[in-house]
């Protein structure tokens, strides 16, 4: 069977195309939706795998940090650099002021480090003249339009 568009001298179209056509029509309609909702839960299943994936790397981070927490001479360690505990029988000093010492000293090395890659003082002079030099305003041109001279003044007298 033959189904002709447009009157009996139009193109004609097999029954059998247009049933396949409806067919696959129906299918796309019924399948892009199923299709839609699996790559939406696909994408947060793999991001829930990602969650579980860094917990359980946190977690065994814990662990890890708890095991040390067990052992005797990294309590103690811990102690003497966070706490200042000392053991019996050691003597603890404690120098006042470490810190402004240490501040100092860093203070002036940076100071020297400037130092040695500041220009010498008369490139600086030299180039502050160079600057101001490019820096100065045109003179002021005279201009082509004469202008009245203050030493006549007009008056209504002068005027008649």
């Amino acid at each position: 069977m033959v189904l002709r568009l447009g009157g009996p001298e139009g193109p004609a179209l097999p029954i059998r195309l247009l049933v396949l056509a409806a067919v696959l029509i129906l299918a796309l309609v019924v399948v892009l939706p199923t299709l839609n909702n699996y790559l939406s839960q696909r994408a947060r299943y793999d991001a829930v795998t990602q969650q579980i994936d860094a917990a359980r790397a946190t977690a065994t981070a814990l662990e890890q940090e708890a095991a040390q927490w067990q052992d005797e001479t990294y309590v103690r360690s811990q102690a003497r650099e966070r706490l200042s505990y000392v053991m019996p029988g050691e003597k603890s000093y404690v120098v006042v002021g470490a810190d402004d010492v240490q501040a100092q000293a860093d203070a002036d090395a940076q100071a020297a480090a400037k130092e040695e890659t500041r220009a010498p003082w008369y490139d600086a002079l030299t180039e502050s003249a160079a600057v101001a030099g490019g820096a100065a305003t045109p003179a002021a041109t005279p201009s082509a339009t004469p202008t009245a001279s203050p030493a006549a003044p007009a008056t209504p007298e002068a005027t008649k």
